[in-house]
């Protein structure tokens, strides 16, 4: 029996619709320096698919606990911390280690699918689309004037 974290994972990339995919689901052009190394297979897109939802559940807890601790900080009846609030807190916390984990699972197994763009940055682009990207680097006259050294 897989534990039960990794199996609400697995349910979850099952759970995908690939056709059509999710609209937005790659957001990002290819810029100059980026080389196209390939495309996301089904399981990878499922996993970012995943890795995308969750990441947007963290960002709508997180500031739905913001303005929940806003609003009580300036409740003069009841400013301090509830069993309830530390719930939210607590759930909040568990949720963004989650997504910490499947967004490592998700990179790591870009990383493993594309052995052969490893050592420097990768990204997902539109399309599902994976590339290297090649780092930008200063001439020492253009850092000298950008940064003073």
């Amino acid at each position: 029996m897989i534990p039960k974290f990794l199996a609400e994972i697995t349910e979850a990339c099952e759970s995908v619709v690939l056709n059509p995919l999710p609209a937005n689901l790659f957001r990002r052009q290819i810029a100059p320096n980026e080389t196209v190394v390939g495309t996301l297979n089904e399981g990878l897109t499922r996993l970012f698919a995943v890795r995308e939802d969750m990441g947007k559940k963290v960002e709508a807890t997180t500031r739905d606990l913001a303005v929940s601790c806003a609003a009580r900080m300036f409740d003069e009846d009841d400013p301090e911390e509830t069993p309830e609030h530390q719930k939210e807190h607590d759930e909040a916390a568990r949720l963004a280690q989650k997504f910490q984990i499947v967004n490592q699972l998700f990179w790591q197994s870009l990383r493993e699918e594309f052995s052969e763009a490893t050592g420097g940055s990768i990204g997902v682009r539109v399309g599902g689309q994976v590339v290297t990207i090649k780092e930008e680097v200063m001439s020492p006259l253009l850092d000298l004037l950008l940064r003073g050294r």
